[in-house]
């Protein structure tokens, strides 16, 4: 017997805190109305760090979420596998927290202990395989596989201290746990125009929102003054007081690839004029941000210092094109 829930490629995939519940709904047009409301303010968490993340969302309204406690899940069920089995049965996909140690899909199989997220999405009981996903290949999200052993012992190596999922809310920990999700069939969610344009002028304004503030510390920045903390990282780099992070760089290529897509989106929906030259300096950003990713990708691999001096001449002129655009698009809005 065999079960494969249906996945898409995330349009985020920097971290899988992300990437797997829009695999879910990014196929759906309501959780695509969600996600382009979405994902437009950027937070640096420093002093902890000086790697960017999007906002922390509120876990999407497409979506129904459990918890369930390891410990009622090792008295009701023989072992992790049937109760992965079971919940896909009921079209529930699968997210947890394991040692990838022990799982031959990712890069750290018998190198390195590493606690991190799995997301399983199916199985073949003949096979005895799990469908599973996270970023496990040189930091890439990729859908792979798994056999039920890998899993089990995945799972039962993992120690207690570190096995903590946590949701879109960092403050909402959730210990010895896995967390269920599966489609919401009762929610009716429209595109947010109103959030948009609260999120974007943020964004550009560099503001805390304030409806965050239980979240984030005065000390985090946002928006468009990221910028200057991604270059106070590669300039660390080139210090080599940091180790070295795609994430980034990254994730500010996806920043600007889904707001691509969203001014396409709010075209076609009849909320922005008909601007084809928006959508062309949109391109461009989208091109120039993937240069910046890979230019960071090939210093990783040659070490050459030339290459940041060109990130982060690169990253200022990202940054004013980014403030001027970001500035057209809220006056070519027809609300």
């Amino acid at each position: 017997m065999y079960k494969i829930l249906p996945v898409n490629e995330p349009v985020i995939t920097s971290y899988p805190v992300f990437a797997n519940p829009l695999s879910i709904i990014q196929d759906n047009q309501q959780g695509w109305s969600w996600i382009i409301s979405n994902f437009i303010q950027v937070v640096c968490p420093k002093p902890d760090s000086l790697t960017l993340n999007f906002k922390n969302y509120s876990e999407s309204p497409i979506l129904c979420y459990q918890h369930i406690k390891k410990s009622l899940i090792n008295s009701r069920w023989e072992d992790i596998a049937e109760f992965i089995i079971d919940s896909i049965d009921m079209n529930n996909y699968v997210y947890m927290i394991v040692d990838q140690h022990y799982l031959s899909a990712s890069d750290a199989f018998q190198r390195l202990r590493c606690p991190h997220d799995i997301f399983i999405y199916g199985y073949d009981s003949c096979k005895k395989i799990f469908n599973v996903a996270d970023n496990m290949k040189s930091g890439k999200y990729v859908f792979s596989t798994c056999s039920f052993d890998e899993l089990k012992n995945a799972y039962n190596m993992l120690p207690k201290d570190q096995d903590t999922i946590y949701p879109f809310n960092p403050n909402e920990g959730f210990n010895q746990s896995v967390k269920l999700l599966s489609l919401n069939a009762h929610i009716e969610y429209k595109f947010n125009i109103n959030y948009v344009i609260k999120s974007l002028l943020d964004y550009l304004e560099s503001k805390l929102t304030m409806n965050e503030i239980h979240q984030y510390r005065e000390s985090h920045s946002y928006g468009i003054s990221t910028y200057a903390d991604v270059c106070e990282y590669v300039y660390l780099l080139e210090k080599n007081q940091v180790d070295f992070d795609i994430r980034s760089f990254h994730l500010i290529y996806e920043h600007k690839k889904l707001m691509r897509m969203r001014v396409d989106f709010l075209k076609k929906t009849n909320f922005l004029k008909d601007i084809n030259e928006l959508i062309e300096q949109c391109q461009k950003l989208e091109t120039e941000t993937l240069m910046i990713r890979n230019l960071a990708l090939k210093y990783y691999i040659n070490k050459k210092v030339t290459l940041l001096t060109d990130i982060v001449q690169r990253l200022e002129v990202i940054k004013e094109l980014d403030y001027h655009l970001g500035y057209r698009i809220l006056n070519a809005l027809l609300v």
